[in-house]
């Protein structure tokens, strides 16, 4: 909880924009999201958007509700994803609207914002450690359950760098081998 709250302080303290940056599979959707359930919580009206690959257009932004000293939030995730024009054109959006805009994305964007005089400062960048893979598998298997072995994860984050959800996926087919062996 304090660190997704500092983060919302730091993105208010930027001007109600930011974004997070990191790999494919490294976090960021899921910090993203735990970010907007905080928003909602504290009264601000929120709206997600999920960009898949190749996605290079916006589809219709809504109209959200403000409260009083309660701008709404936009969140765009995988931002990397529209062209330069849909980049420009929401960030033009939020701008006028007084909306807060938090994005998810591979790597740091900066033009269609400074064109606009707006500041898009990193919040985060999610760069998952090994340690934080072997805390994420003990949370899942239990102690007393050898099938995954710390071997096993350093190998698996090696196969795919950053990478935690792939990871994952690699350690559970491995796990589910294992079971129907014995």
């Amino acid at each position: 909880h304090e660190s997704v709250d500092r983060l919302i302080a730091n993105f208010w303290s930027s001007g109600g924009r930011g974004q997070i940056v990191g790999a494919h599979g490294s976090g960021k959707s899921t910090l993203l999201r735990a970010m907007l359930g905080r928003f909602e919580e504290s009264g601000h009206a929120t709206v997600l958007i999920e960009l898949h690959s190749h996605q290079r257009r916006l589809p219709m932004l809504p109209r959200l509700p403000a409260s009083p000293g309660r701008p709404p939030v936009v969140a765009i995730d995988g931002f990397e994803q529209l062209g330069a024009y849909s980049s420009w054109r929401v960030a033009r959006w939020c701008k006028r609207r007084n909306h807060g805009l938090l994005l998810t994305t591979h790597r740091r964007h900066a033009m269609p914002f400074a064109l606009l005089g707006v500041r898009l400062p990193v919040l985060y960048h999610t760069r998952p450690t090994l340690a934080l893979v072997h805390e994420i598998v003990r949370a899942l298997v239990d102690d007393r359950d050898n099938r995954i072995n710390s071997v096993d994860v350093e190998q698996s984050l090696a196969q795919h760098p950053g990478d935690v959800r792939e990871t994952l996926f690699r350690l559970y087919e491995l796990y589910e081998a294992r079971r129907r062996e014995r």
